[in-house]
């Protein structure tokens, strides 16, 4: 990765810092526990990572690019997460590891034409995500490498944004179908709700956790 320093600019209340411009269209923000900050860049499919403390920025490209970058998600142990979906089967279908530590990538390919979308981990470490165009959700462990998918029951629903409960519940919308969803992986069963409002559009998913442990 090339690594930087970057400069903030105060403006107003805010303070910004320029990325690079050939990195661009940065678009998934995740902070890490140790209060630095990931973030995917979309157009070059590429992923950063920003110190506020020291205005370091470290940049990397991608080795298996696909075609965008859907998402990127920091593990608290000094990496991140991030999907490649291939928008229009034009590339693989990734979910890849970054370690700074190292600059290695970890890889690991998913099925052709699934379009991996919004993902998550798990309290004991497993990458939870979405199977947008096939209808199914996933999870990789990356401890073992062994990837399992489930089919949701309704059919077309096109499950988006998925997160994961402290219980262990996996939550998820179904974008064609107006539906929230839970999945119980002890028991690999799902239940549905469907959306009350008429044609409502199931997006974005979010859980307040003290509700729910």
């Amino acid at each position: 990765g090339s690594a930087a320093a970057a400069e903030p600019v105060m403006v107003g209340d805010f303070t910004e810092w320029d990325i690079d411009p050939t990195h661009n269209g940065g678009s998934w923000l995740d902070p890490d526990p140790d209060g630095t900050l990931w973030f995917s860049e979309q157009m070059t499919i590429g992923v950063g990572h920003l110190d506020p403390a020291t205005n370091v920025l470290t940049e990397w490209l991608a080795p298996a690019p696909g075609t965008a970058i859907d998402g990127i998600v920091a593990d608290g142990l000094g990496h991140a997460y991030f999907t490649t979906p291939s928008l229009n089967n034009g590339g693989p279908n990734t979910l890849q590891r970054v370690d700074p530590a190292t600059n290695n990538f970890t890889i690991w390919t998913l099925p052709y034409g699934t379009a991996p979308g919004i993902f998550l981990l798990d309290y004991a470490g497993k990458v939870y995500f979405t199977m947008y165009n096939v209808g199914r959700i996933g999870r990789i462990d990356p401890a073992t490498n062994v990837l399992t998918e489930w089919a949701v029951p309704s059919a077309s629903s096109f499950p988006e944004d998925i997160t994961v409960a402290p219980n262990g519940l996996v939550y998820f919308t179904e974008d064609n179908k107006h539906k929230i969803a839970e999945f119980n992986p002890a028991t690999n069963t799902f239940r549905e709700w469907l959306m009350p409002a008429t044609g409502a559009a199931s997006d974005r998913v979010m859980l307040r956790y003290n509700e729910l442990t």
